[in-house]
């Protein structure tokens, strides 16, 4: 029983939490034309800090709109490695391919991210 109750536990922490493997962090002018850029953050953060060609569709609404998103590849905008997390997760399992992903303001491998326009 005790078994059981932490797996119930265990499994939102991991998904949660527990970084996503083999998804690289990308600068937003490094992302290939190609890709669908979705914007999972909120809906205000996505409005203040428009990004050109994004798509804002925050974490929450993604399974509601999953055939609204393009079955190409997909390159995520992040407020944080969480929503990176959830997003990468949630469209994994639902067969897209999660090709990279840019967490605003913040630094990807020592770079300076400088994605977002605020109008």
């Amino acid at each position: 029983m005790l078994i059981v109750f932490l797996f119930l536990l265990a499994v939102p922490f991991y998904n949660r939490y527990i970084p996503v493997l083999k998804v690289p962090c990308r600068r937003v002018d490094e992302i290939p034309g190609d890709h669908v850029i979705l914007d999972i953050r909120d809906y205000n953060e996505g409005y203040e800090e428009r990004i050109p060609g994004a798509v804002n569709l925050p974490v929450p609404y993604i399974v509601r709109n999953l055939d609204d998103i393009p079955a190409r590849k997909i390159h995520l905008i992040c407020a944080s490695p969480l929503e990176r997390n959830m997003g990468v997760r949630l469209l994994q399992k639902n067969g897209f391919q999660v090709a990279g992903f840019t967490l605003s303001n913040k630094k990807c491998g020592g770079k300076e991210l400088a994605c977002c326009h605020k109008y």
